[in-house]
């Protein structure tokens, strides 16, 4: 195998040899390329690079084993700066990726030169370096880089970044706010922009801003970290005798010529601590007269001694910890971690030293703890003994430390100048990627002294030598120096430098920036021109005054002694034009314009007008305010006033703008009455469909309740045609189902109007299930699907309304069903889970799109699989789920993968856990129906609507009761006296006089007194069931009725109780 860089060029003496030792050992390979064969030859660092095994007869590699190699994207690219290397005779430079026969992915960096022999032939040597490590940890510093600022903006900690504002000596006198995290902003209830460029006396109380400057000014100064609990009391000066107000828990790190601050509000653990401070006098004091924690445990974990820094940090007395484990004091989780680093040192008999953390006052504490067996006499280890320091505040410094570093690096990244840094010896170890950017230089080549290759030639020496003398005599310094730039060219650059110095002192290098300033020499030459630019600007800012229609104030002192303003100002202001200063704060002896200015129903001072405010460097923004002439005439004014800075930045006086809005705010007055006029019309036009909702719920019930009965009949009469019995059976499907829909309707109209009730009793959840299955099955079966339930074992007992609560569960298997391909799985499930049960319907259905799930339960909602419309329906069954789940104090949510991947919703309930209920008391004879006799009946239907009556009695005679029928009051009273009926099924709309009257008539008479009496309407709120109670009647039924419910009231009938005349 040929080692060497090519046929030429072999090591054939001790230069060579050593040349080749120093690739072998810095990782990287040698290759040469011959053109004009093409092929080459490589050393055996690269065959392992590439994965494959070196030719033992030495024979060339051929240039399709390297293109195999190369990742396809990359191959192109590399091959064209291959070929530019050999047609430029330049050094050929790349990365580029490879594919190795166990497909694994590969970077390498190649670098080569082309070599021409005697004859002119050329060929290209050079080396390739496996990359890869390189390239992953660049991939993680960026991803790294990208959390920082992402955990930075999205933490419940308040951060801030504050920058230094110096006086002419170079003391610190304040700190000028530079960014605000979300956090910060919420925590101040300032918004970002009202912070950033604003210095700390300008944020808060005079006290309380010189307080913290003078503890920041410390960090940046000597660079030690804050960690500071800053109180404030209601007092003026925050005296700690008041009332403590707030409290922060304060970090704070030097950053720059700033610091950086993380804050949260901890005033309720103050408050606490201040609360209790007497009573925990005597912990606090062995607690600071420990040093470390000291303590020893048997064999079977039980403390037999404790220090008194063991006792404060469990906050007991020695007498309740020893005879302990670290289980009866510690959380479960702690202790465990605790007793299995006990046992080792137990098992191995050595020392186990090691980081362990337990939980102190809330806060999660990091001990260094060394533990090591005590052996007795015998050598047998008996018990463990331990030593802890507390290193908590250690480890926070060490991860404030690293995130300063990634913070410094992120924020010299994206400065506007480029940032440097080097260390003691003069070697630049940082340049921000702008350096980079800026002159194209590599990081391997700007790093060390390379970045003086982009300095002129002329200037290298002279800043190099400048560099070293301050670097000397540890000072600052400022160098102007021509760079080159990127495409060649040189541009004027100032370089700025400080000093370095760690936290004792010690000299550690310098921190500059560099920025282009070629600018700057053409805005010396162009001063001139500028001067007249300005003053041409000026005579156009005062025609701009005169022309635009707002009005313009110019106070051009801090006083306002002296205000111009634009002709619309003197207009607004009822001012003659030949009043030459229009200030409310006119210096003595000025005419001062006689017009009362309000804010809010308050009369403002003359320094508190807004022109004044901003001459004060305090901005009036969005300002709106009243003036009243002498004439008692008012108009509104809108605008800003801000103020106007000298070249130094002096204040020198403010500018405002306003507009008269009198005729908005008069358009606005007018527009809020209408608007309330709307509203209340929008009201009348909701209470009026309730009760269209209702009524039409009522009004269904009559044609449906005959229709039902006449299904009933039907089923009464057998037929032997199967045809027949499909279209009972169809019939009396969709009648139910219209039943049920006008039900459903006649609840949201409850609903909407608050009057949705419910009948709350101790029920077991067997028995909701089985009434919602039972409701649902016929919708289940007929399109083919599995229904699987699961229950808990035992009785799960619930207060709630049995009917509700089925309707519930009905509702959400009737919509699995309609929801589900034919043969689809539909299950239901319930597990107990504390104090709850937790209800599953789940489907293998076609499933929720994303954008509707979340108004799943809104009513009349419609889309692919809105609400209940898709399948039919009319939309509110689901609205109708929510409500009763939550009137029962529960809820429900529903879930999708998407379209294709099902359904579940899941109810959640409180489980009653009351004492066993007590046993019923007997029926009284107001209830009259026991035990079931099958006897055939005389039963009394009384109905005005005809249909309903004759189908009604029609299907009871089917099934051998006697009947009698009635339409209207009078003759019920009559027909009831002679055929005396047992039972008398009575409608409450009756003419003549309605079914309350006809039952108090019926009681009152002797030969109808025992009748069971039965409610039939279409009304079936509580207050409805109340009254024909109080009429006399014994149930209560809703149209249509439920013909199983009213055959299994007549088949439990006995004979009636005898009722005193």
């Amino acid at each position: 195998m040929d080692t060497g860089l090519g046929s030429s060029c072999r090591p054939h003496d001790e230069s060579g040899a050593l040349l080749d030792l120093a690739l072998r050992a810095s990782g990287a390979g040698h290759w040469s390329w011959d053109l004009g064969a093409q092929h080459g030859s490589w050393s055996d660092e690269v065959y392992r690079m590439f994965g494959e095994r070196p030719d033992p007869d030495g024979g060339p590699v051929s240039g399709e084993t390297w293109r195999k190699a190369v990742h396809p994207e990359d191959l192109a690219p590399t091959q064209a700066r291959f070929a530019a290397a050999f047609a430029e005779r330049k050094d050929f430079i790349a990365e580029y990726r490879i594919r190795r026969s166990d497909d694994t992915i590969r970077w390498i960096r190649s670098r080569g030169r082309v070599l021409v022999d005697d004859a002119g032939r050329p060929r290209m040597v050079g080396v390739s370096l496996d990359v890869t490590a390189e390239k992953t940890q660049e991939a993680r510093l960026r991803a790294s880089e990208e959390r920082f600022r992402t955990t930075v903006e999205s933490s419940l900690d308040a951060v801030g970044i504050y920058s230094a504002v110096r006086d002419a000596s170079g003391a610190i006198v304040d700190f000028r706010t530079d960014y605000v995290n979300a956090a910060a902003c919420e925590f101040h209830r300032i918004p970002r922009e009202a912070q950033i460029g604003k210095t700390l006396r300008e944020l808060y109380p005079a006290p309380r801003a010189a307080r913290g400057i003078k503890r920041y000014a410390r960090v940046v100064e000597t660079g030690e970290p804050l960690f500071n609990e800053a109180l404030h009391y209601e007092n003026e000066n925050d005296d700690p005798d008041g009332r403590l107000q707030r409290a922060y828990d304060v970090r704070a790190v030097r950053m720059g010529d700033g610091f950086m601050a993380t804050w949260r509000d901890i005033t309720d653990r103050v408050r606490t601590e201040h609360e209790v401070r007497e009573t925990k006098e005597m912990l606090e004091a062995l607690i600071n007269n420990s040093a470390a924690a000291i303590f020893v445990k048997d064999a079977s974990g039980r403390f037999l001694l404790a220090n008194p820094r063991v006792q404060a940090n469990f906050g007991l007395p020695q007498s309740q910890i020893l005879g302990k484990t670290d289980h009866d004091l510690l959380d479960p989780e702690s202790a465990d971690v605790f007793r299995r680093n006990d046992l080792e040192v137990l098992r191995t008999e050595r020392v186990l030293e090691g980081e362990e953390e337990m939980v102190i006052n809330g806060k999660v504490h990091t001990f260094l703890s060394l533990k090591f067996p005590l052996r007795d006499r015998h050598g047998n280890p008996y018990a463990v003994c331990g030593v802890s320091t507390d290193i908590t505040d250690r480890k926070r410094v060490e991860e404030a430390l690293r995130e300063s570093e990634l913070r410094f690096r992120n924020m010299a990244d994206t400065a506007p100048v480029m940032i440097w840094v080097t260390g003691t010896d003069s070697a630049c170890t940082f340049l921000s990627q702008r350096w980079y950017d800026f002159t194209g230089q590599p990081l391997e080549r700007a790093l060390g002294r390379g970045w003086l290759d982009a300095v002129h030639p002329d200037d290298r020496e002279e800043i190099w030598t400048k560099f070293l003398t301050a670097s000397r005599l540890r000072e600052s310094m400022r160098l102007e120096y021509r760079l080159r730039r990127k495409d060649g060219e040189y541009c004027w650059a100032l370089d700025s430098a400080t000093p370095r110095f760690g936290p004792r002192g010690d000299f550690c290098g310098y921190v500059g920036s560099v920025m282009d300033i070629s600018d700057r020499k053409q805005l010396e030459d162009g001063l001139r021109k500028s001067e007249e630019r300005a003053r041409a600007r000026a005579q156009e800012i005062e025609a701009m005054m005169d022309a635009t229609p707002a009005a313009i104030w110019i106070a051009h002192d801090p006083q306002c002694h002296v205000i111009t303003a634009s002709r619309t100002a003197y207009e607004m202001m009822r001012v003659p034009l030949t009043q030459t200063n229009i200030s409310k704060t006119g210096a003595e002896g000025d005419t001062v314009p006689h017009i009362r200015i309000f804010r809010d129903g308050k009369e403002l001072r003359p320094e508190n007008l807004p022109i004044q405010k901003a001459a004060r460097g305090e901005p009036a923004r969005d300002w709106e305010e009243e003036l009243v002439f002498d004439d008692g005439d008012r108009i509104t004014i809108f605008g800003s006033a801000v103020p106007l800075l000298g070249p130094n930045g002096e204040l020198r006086g403010s500018i405002g703008a306003f507009v008269d809005i009198t005729a908005f705010k008069r358009a606005e007055a007018a527009l809020h009455d209408e608007r309330q006029r709307t509203e209340e019309a929008l009201r009348a036009a909701d209470r009026r469909k309730d009760e269209f909702l209702a009524m039409l719920s009522h009004e269904l019930r009559n044609p449906l309740a005959t229709i039902r009965n006449a299904v009933g009949v039907l089923h009464c009469i057998r037929s032997d045609n199967p045809r027949i019995e499909r279209l009972h059976d169809m019939i009396d499907r969709q009648s139910e189902q219209l039943a049920r829909m006008v039900d459903d309707l006649l609840d949201v109209a409850r609903i909407t109007q608050g009057k949705l009730g419910l009948r709350k009793e101790r029920i077991d959840l067997a028995a909701i299930v089985s009434r919602a299955v039972e409701t649902s099955r016929p919708l289940i079966d007929a399109a083919g699907h599995t229904l699987s339930i699961k229950l808990p074992p035992g009785n799960v007992m619930l207060e709630g309304d049995l009917g509700r609560l089925s309707q519930v569960l009905s509702n959400l298997l009737n919509n699995a069903a309609k929801y589900t391909e034919s043969r689809g799985q539909v299950r239901l499930s319930a597990e107990v889970q504390g104090d709850e049960v937790q209800i599953r319907v789940e489907d293998n259905g076609m499933g929720i799109a994303p954008d509707v799930l979340p108004h799943v339960f809104d009513l009349f909602t419609q889309s692919s699989r809105a609400i209940d419309r898709a399948q039919g329906g009319l939309g509110i069954g689901l609205t109708l789920v929510r409500t009763i789940v939550e009137m029962h104090g529960g809820k429900v949510a529903a879930q999708s993968g998407g379209a294709g991947q099902g359904a579940e919703f899941t109810v959640r309930l409180p489980i009653h856990r009351a004492a066993p209920a007590e046993e019923l008391p007997a029926p009284t004879s107001e209830e009259r129906g026991l035990m079931c006799r099958g006897e055939p009946r005389r039963i009394l239907v009384v109905d005005d609507n005809v249909d309903a009556a004759e189908s009604l009695a029609l299907m009871l005679g089917y099934l051998g009761h006697e009947t009698r029928v009635a339409h209207d009051g009078p003759s019920t009273l009559q027909i009831a006296i002679s055929f005396q009926p047992e039972l008398v099924l009575l409608d409450i709309g009756l003419p003549g006089f309605d079914g309350y009257e006809v039952a108090r008539r019926l009681r009152a008479q002797r030969e109808t007194r025992a009748a069971i009496l039965v409610a039939i309407t279409g009304y079936g709120q509580e207050e409805d069931r109340k009254r024909a109670r109080k009429a006399g009647f014994d149930h209560h039924l809703t149209k249509p009725v439920d013909h199983d419910r009213l055959i299994s009231l007549i088949d439990t009938m006995v004979s009636p109780v005898d009722v005193p005349a």
